[in-house]
């Protein structure tokens, strides 16, 4: 379920319905700074305090989309992604997967509360109840003792880093709020609380010295997975 959305700079500004033609991906948002995606919190202000038009699907299979000017932006907001995370519990699943923790709006920014989309989430997903266990009936046979024999282990292999690749995560920092992946152009490395923290960009973009960005606007030598 995604914590953010995925934005265009439409052709023609009067045709920003569904399908509408682009020339790109959106201006890229103050804080996540990558061309093509904001984060749920950067939506919600657009909306809220830039007067960004928000569209809802009338039979409710999607989520909306909010579009101001040349820009477009789809995403998933707290009534869809509490209608996904019933489907979760209607089909039986073992759970759902978010993209990512930190694109919520986690400082209630918005005044839904802090992290509205994760809080939908646990709130759908954690009144979730096991169905108790049933015993078993007709039990025929006795237990057998535990094998006692200590299973042999094998040596533990630690591989040291490839010749070359100097390991950043963790480092302290200071100058430099990011730094490229040495091996994986779909990484970078965030300077958080003082060291550097490994993250990767949003499916479909790459690093590029200071946000994640379109395969075509990419400077970084790293190589693609």
């Amino acid at each position: 379920m995604p914590l953010y959305g995925q934005s265009f700079t439409l052709t023609n500004p009067s045709n920003n319905g569904l399908n509408s033609p682009s020339v790109g991906g959106g201006t890229a948002g103050v804080f996540t700074r990558a061309s093509g995606f904001l984060a749920y919190y950067e939506i919600c202000r657009h909306v809220q305090r830039e007067g960004w038009t928000v569209v809802q699907d009338p039979t409710g299979a999607m989520g909306p989309y909010a579009y101001r000017g040349n820009q477009w932006v789809s995403y998933d907001d707290v009534d869809m992604i509490a209608k996904k995370s019933q489907l979760i519990r209607d089909l039986g699943l073992g759970g759902g997967m978010i993209w990512a923790l930190d694109l919520d709006d986690f400082k209630n920014t918005c005044g839904e509360g802090h992290y509205p989309l994760l809080t939908t989430i646990r709130n759908v997903l954690g009144s979730s109840k096991l169905s108790p266990a049933t015993s078993p009936s007709n039990v025929i046979g006795q237990t057998q003792r535990p094998n006692q024999q200590v299973p042999s282990q094998r040596p533990i292999v630690v591989h040291p880093p490839a010749e070359g690749v100097h390991k950043i995560e963790n480092e302290v920092c200071s100058d430099e709020p990011f730094r490229p992946h040495p091996t994986d152009c779909t990484k970078y490395y965030q300077c958080l609380y003082g060291r550097y923290t490994e993250n990767r960009c949003p499916p479909g973009t790459f690093w590029n010295t200071n946000r994640c960005d379109w395969t075509c606007g990419t400077s970084t030598s790293g190589n693609v997975p």
